[in-house]
């Protein structure tokens, strides 16, 4: 016996499948928490009787709605902007980058139906950029995920007078340089010397976090 039981597509959790015995000597396998995860399931439970002469085999289908959302999305070697982690239902997502040339999209859906279309990676420019992910399926609303990228040259950390923080938008070498702050100004000798200059290559992951203190000039 096979029953068909429709569920959302995004839907993503473990249930527990229990039943009622017509005995109690009964014995069934097959119960307990089921994981749902992407796709379409079945799971088969099998009733013995109490002699354990005869038994019966049920199978549930787990069938998925057809839908438009993202199972996932991200642009290689970047992290979102303030730790962001993606979820189907929220649609728009900030990033930074470095990268001169055009940025991978990876996207994946729930629905293995469904078609996915980027639209903005041809012309990203320095400044401000809107990629938009849109996906389709005869029959259902589309939906469009709107990734706005910030093409930056270079970050710059001035005086602030407190540590400030920063998520690598990317992986890869970076270059980083540091300037000292020129010397106290004295009445008898004048304005102090200029700063040092140091500077470094290092490689940094994606989402990985620096700490920067920039100091002030001398008293």
């Amino acid at each position: 016996t096979e029953y068909t039981i429709p569920i959302a597509s995004e839907y993503m959790a473990k249930d527990e499948i229990t039943v009622d015995k017509q005995h109690l000597s009964q014995i069934v396998v097959g119960t307990g928490y089921l994981e749902f995860k992407k796709g379409n399931q079945s799971q088969t439970l099998t009733v013995f009787s109490a002699d354990g002469k005869t038994s019966k085999v049920y199978t549930l289908h787990f069938q998925r709605e057809a839908s438009t959302k993202l199972f996932n999305l991200k642009v290689k070697n970047h992290a979102f902007n303030n730790n962001a982690v993606f979820a189907w239902d929220t649609y728009t997502y900030d990033v930074n980058s470095y990268q001169t040339v055009g940025l991978k999209i990876e996207a994946e859906t729930f629905d293995e139906k469904a078609s996915i279309s980027v639209s903005g990676l041809d012309s990203l420019k320095v400044g401000d950029n809107t990629i938009r992910v849109s996906v389709t399926r005869e029959g259902v609303e589309p939906t469009v995920y709107t990734l706005n990228v910030k093409r930056n040259l270079a970050l710059n950390f001035d005086y602030s007078g407190s540590m400030q923080r920063v998520v690598i938008p990317q992986s890869g070498y970076y270059k980083i340089e540091a300037w000292g702050a020129q010397g106290g100004t004295d009445s008898h000798q004048g304005s102090g010397g200029k700063g040092g200059y140091t500077a470094g290559e290092v490689y940094l992951e994606a989402g990985e976090e620096l700490f920067v203190t920039v100091g002030g000039f001398g008293d």
